[in-house]
């Protein structure tokens, strides 16, 4: 049996039948990770001893109780982005003031995870604080593409994208808050969903904590949105359904929400494609992306569905709404996180980020100085006013089982170090973090050797029909394909 071929769905099913042992299933994963993370470094802390014990104890238990109903997860090895709370786990967000920090508490989507039988592996690599399309800090070093060790995995859930890329995770979670799960997802050529906002409790990710959870409401509560990454869609939906949910901490969970079944026919729903986006500051779609739209949104016309062409320049002021939703967040500035209470000189950090005497990434530093600029221009109540009507008209368009399908990134992974020549880039993401609706990112094929794929949107709420869609591409197009061993 090929585990690396397995979904987290089937790996459940084949331990619940008593075909393959939690150990065994552990095992395989560990030698992967062995043999990958070398090359990627993906995974910055790991568990491997522990986790092979609690996989003993779960073959100990099912010998014992032969007929238990067993949880979802049974005995399926996790991973988890950095930023995410895992109880004894470090959780520095890639910077030098806080590589001491070490949570005692899970996450209360890692909570869930656990209760539902997981095993939790390691944690991964982010950017510098998170707040890059590229995994790279003065911590962990910057991660790698599984297709190309030359080209990013992107940012800021890389290291995660990365390993379960390679196929040496069968899940994990990610978190996004300007396409920090969709753009590493497209780079390396796996599934990963950004929820519907505050649908997911944002407990144990930064900068929401236990203690401080209550506080954080209203203008208080970030834009950051937990999600997973798979390998297979359908351990998307299954993720999905064991952390969503309030709490009791966030108090901006909604409580009534459920995940609707799954859509069985695409007979009257609506496609609307856009293949090139218009967007200000945004580079041209490169032409092997655009046609990965074009190949899903006829696939599921002929499925039945009406496929119908969006205006070019709808999101055409995304990065100025993103940044309008942005500020409109109240907390710790960029520049204060980054630099605690030190005040250096930004164009001397800038020179020394080229040389081995550097304290803080490149990305990083630009990131403060676009802060810096953005101040001066604290009027947002035109942008918040577009960024309304927006809302409204897309929830409207993709009433329903209706959905849009767009390039998640305008080009296949970029080269290492090379993101911060096209910074806005992430805006084709971003703009769904602020309109608040669940977005998924689908590999369609590959193009010189690199996954190309799309992010489907639907209105909010409408999650099982975004995951619905990345289930019928995967049938389509054949979803994650294995990279060679580079």
């Amino acid at each position: 049996m090929n585990f690396s071929q397995l979904s987290a769905t089937d790996i459940a099913a084949h331990i619940a039948s008593r075909e393959i042992s939690c150990e065994d299933i552990v095992r395989h994963f560990i030698r992967e990770e062995e043999l990958w993370n070398p090359r990627l470094n993906a995974m910055v802390e790991n568990r491997w001893d522990e986790a092979l014990a609690e996989a003993r104890e779960k073959d100990a238990f099912l010998a014992e109780n032969p007929e238990a109903e067993l949880p979802p997860l049974f005995g399926v090895p996790v991973t988890i982005k950095e930023m995410i709370a895992v109880e004894g786990f470090h959780s520095t967000m890639g910077s030098i003031h806080r590589k001491d920090n070490i949570k005692s508490k899970d996450a209360s989507v890692v909570k869930r995870l656990k209760d539902a039988g997981a095993i939790i592996l390691g944690t991964t690599n982010v950017p510098e604080l998170g707040f890059w399309f590229e995994c790279e800090n003065p911590i962990y070093g910057a991660t790698s593409n599984p297709y190309d060790l030359t080209r990013t995995a992107g940012g800021s859930s890389g290291g995660e994208a990365a390993l379960i890329g390679a196929g040496a995770s069968v899940l994990g979670l990610g978190s996004d808050v300007g396409g920090s799960i969709r753009m590493p997802a497209s780079f390396c050529g796996v599934f990963g969903h950004k929820p519907s906002n505050r649908i997911v409790p944002a407990t144990g990710h930064e900068p929401v904590d236990f203690d401080n959870a209550l506080e954080m409401t209203g203008s208080k509560y970030p834009l950051t949105t937990i999600g997973p990454l798979a390998r297979k869609a359908k351990d998307l939906r299954l993720a999905m359904e064991l952390i969503i949910g309030p709490d009791g901490y966030d108090q901006e969970v909604k409580k009534d929400f459920k995940l609707s079944p799954p859509i069985e026919s695409w007979e009257g729903a609506k496609v609307w494609i856009l293949p090139s986006p218009t967007m200000t500051m945004v580079a041209g779609t490169d032409e092997d992306m655009s046609e990965a739209v074009l190949m899903a949104g006829k696939y599921l016309e002929g499925m039945g569905a009406e496929l119908k062409t969006l205006r070019h320049d709808f999101f055409k002021s995304a990065i100025l709404l993103w940044s309008a939703g942005l500020a409109e967040v109240e907390g710790e500035t960029f520049e204060k996180l980054l630099f605690e209470n030190e005040h250096p000189s930004i164009p001397l950090e800038i020179f020394r980020s080229f040389t081995t005497e550097a304290k803080y990434t490149l990305p990083g530093l630009l990131t403060t100085v676009a802060e810096r600029i953005s101040t001066k221009f604290q009027k947002h109540t035109a942008q918040l006013e577009e960024l309304n009507r927006l809302r409204d008209q897309l929830n409207q368009l993709l009433a329903g089982k209706n959905i849009l399908i767009l390039p998640a990134h305008p080009r296949k992974a970029p080269k290492l170090h090379s993101t911060y020549l096209r910074p806005f880039d992430f805006a084709m993401t971003a703009i769904f973090n602020v309109l608040g609706v669940p977005a998924t990112a689908v590999p369609i094929a590959q193009n010189e050797g690199l996954p190309t794929g799309v992010q489907i949107i639907s209105a909010w709420g409408q999650d099982h029909v975004t995951l619905s869609a990345a289930e019928s591409l995967e049938q389509a197009f054949g979803g994650w394909q294995a990279p060679e061993v580079l």
